[in-house]
């Protein structure tokens, strides 16, 4: 690759050997074919072959580029949203106690947790377990803020009550991807992460 001094020049001899083309062609009286005077130079040597180049294969890095940052942001998506299931497991499993509805602080947290995603694209679903692995209960899938599993702990059948000490809550995320890129390459992906924190 020719530095900025090697394009200026090389640009100065194209624009030279065009005027000369030109003024050649009207001393003899013939039309100038369009491009004919750059295909000449071209063929002359190697004097104007860098800005040829760069014209021919910067679109194709800025593409590749694109599609590069594109596919971080969806990594980044993902590790978020692992991230976010996880401290929401684990706020389950030891607020046994004190709550009254897991589906609500399992939103609350991944709200927090997973500041760059939209929670409420999110989709939520909960798996109560006992210590012998038998699900007591499941709730969603459910998508953003409707997902609630309120009720009493002394109610059988509620969210509260299955939060059984031993037990495991089980949490599923899942969060849309867009890997468009200016229309040129157009797909979707769901990112998906599940983790298990055991009942205290």
């Amino acid at each position: 690759m020719k530095h900025a001094s090697g394009f200026r020049r090389d640009f100065k001899v194209l624009m030279l050997g065009l005027k000369r083309s030109s003024s050649s062609s009207r001393a003899h009286g013939q039309p100038r074919a369009p491009g004919g005077s750059v295909c000449a130079i071209l063929r002359s040597g190697e004097d104007g072959q860098s800005l040829v180049e760069l014209a021919l294969t910067l679109p194709l890095i800025f593409l590749i580029s694109w599609g590069v940052f594109i596919f971080c942001i969806a990594c980044n998506n993902y590790i978020c949203l692992t991230e976010a299931a996880g401290d929401a497991a684990l706020k389950v499993g030891v607020d046994r106690s004190s709550t009254s509805d897991p589906c609500v602080d399992i939103y609350t947290q991944v709200s927090q947790t997973g500041a760059t995603l939209n929670p409420k694209n999110i989709t939520y679903k909960l798996v109560l377990k006992n210590p012998t692995g038998t699900t007591l209960g499941t709730y969603g899938p459910t998508v953003g803020s409707g997902f609630s599993c309120s009720g009493s702990g002394t109610t059988s059948g509620t969210a509260a009550y299955n939060l059984v000490e031993g037990g495991s809550a089980q949490i599923t995320l899942s969060y849309p991807c867009n890997l468009n890129s200016y229309n040129l390459v157009t797909a979707s992906c769901n990112l998906n992460t599940q983790t298990a924190e055991m009942i205290q």
